[in-house]
């Protein structure tokens, strides 16, 4: 009953409650059965995986054109329907042309990534899991427009137990069964968001589709170059060390970043969710939004503060107590990686604000730096992989700040507009 009170008293915690439960339900699974697949896969075959899983999440970035972002604005829910057709008209052509892309250029594929032929088929894969991760994300983008929180956990729950279901059930027979587990997860998802949503999808004709498409073309204009780079940088990592070191090696990294980014995923992208639906909210009443953005901040700070103390202190005793002590290589770099870690868990969800303050062009400047440092990488040469992660981590740290500081600036920005 008490629990009850203290949703009716601060919706914002039940909303992110919802939001974070499946995420949380789902990690536990992917977790649970972790030390089984590490011990069942070789490291070259998950640095395959994860690179086919970072080629995913760069796609995905632009499938859309980035009109995903835009669901949840409009004041019609026909013009967010509306949203949702143009993006299944994009996403189509965009997984037709990389299909084609990808059977043309395929033998060159393995052969600058220096990855055996035998892993030919796993990149076949990527255009189709990103098809429908982008569509299960709009329809998720729909929901939360709609307030239909419990659906989205569930539909990422549905997600993580099919995938993890694939991997386990056919991973002692067909070692493909690591990416065909993630194709088999995304579709579930698609299909879950989707019937959750309730839509109706009903024919639009060329002026109703276009005249969307020029009052949201800030989103593609503005916002699909900025995400591409952040998306790159983000995954930036794996390619690092592919370009300079060996496959095995980013296998150590895979499970060094699936460690550190789990509690991004746990809490970091369900509360930029509701930064964005509840400061759009705010910002369409002009109301203010720096309660909002500091609740945010806090709760962000004090849980990356613990995950920080328990990485740094404690992460070889659990690296080989979970994985075994063919892994402890992935324990070295979590120690190194959890600073940026951190700084990412706290800014990266918060930057949803800019999207809602409207701060596209200033967010596509601070992106398109970020990218420039970071790719500056590949034209520096480092002895050992830990000169690498140490100089990845300086540059994205003082970056973080600089955009936190931009965050909080045009925040207050809004709200002194209000005043006067």
């Amino acid at each position: 009953m008490k629990n009850y009170k203290l949703f009716a008293k601060f919706p914002f915690i039940k909303d992110l409650t919802f939001l974070a439960s499946g995420t949380i339900l789902s990690q536990l699974i992917v977790f649970l059965f972790q030390p089984f697949l590490k011990r069942n896969f070789s490291p070259e075959d998950f640095g395959v995986m994860d690179v086919c899983l970072k080629a995913v999440a760069i796609i995905s970035s632009f499938m859309a054109l980035k009109f995903d972002g835009a669901i949840i604005l409009p004041k019609k829910n026909i013009d967010a329907i509306k949203i949702l057709h143009l993006i299944l008209y994009i996403s189509i052509f965009f997984f037709v042309l990389i299909l084609l892309s990808i059977a043309i250029f395929i033998d060159d594929i393995v052969l600058v990534f220096e990855i055996d032929s035998k892993y030919k088929f796993w990149f076949f894969l990527i255009p189709f899991s990103s098809f429908f991760y982008i569509l299960g994300i709009s329809f998720d983008n729909y929901l939360i427009r709609k307030k239909r929180f419990k659906q989205v956990s569930i539909s990422k729950l549905s997600r993580r137990s099919s995938e993890v279901f694939v991997q386990v059930l056919i991973g002692y027979y067909y070692k493909s069964s690591l990416i065909i587990g993630d194709l088999i997860g995304n579709i579930f998802y698609c299909v879950r968001s989707y019937k959750s949503t309730s839509i109706n999808f009903i024919k639009f004709n060329k002026k109703e589709l276009q005249a969307i498409l020029v009052e949201y073309n800030d989103f593609p204009k503005y916002n699909v170059l900025p995400n591409i780079l952040n998306t790159f940088v983000l995954n930036s990592l794996t390619f690092l060390i592919l370009s300079k070191f060996t496959i095995k090696e980013v296998g150590f990294l895979e499970l060094t970043q699936k460690i550190l980014f789990a509690p991004a995923a746990i809490l970091s992208i369900s509360l930029g969710q509701m930064l964005l639906q509840r400061t759009s909210i705010k910002i369409a009443k002009s109301e203010s939004i720096l309660q909002e953005v500091y609740r945010g901040f806090l709760l962000l700070a004090a849980f990356s503060l613990l995950f920080f103390i328990v990485i740094y202190f404690f992460s070889e005793e659990i690296f080989i107590f979970l994985f075994g002590e063919d892994w402890i290589h992935s324990a070295y770099y979590s120690k190194i990686l959890v600073v940026y870690t951190c700084f990412n868990f706290v800014f990266s969800p918060m930057g949803k604000i800019l999207i809602a303050l409207r701060r596209i062009k200033q967010n596509a400047i601070w992106q398109l730096v970020k990218f420039i440092s970071v790719i500056s990488l590949f034209f520096i040469h480092y002895n050992s992989i830990y000169d690498y992660l140490y100089s990845y981590v300086i540059i994205n740290v003082i970056l973080y700040i600089i955009y936190g500081i931009m965050i909080f600036s045009y925040s207050k920005k809004h709200d002194n507009k209000i005043v006067k």
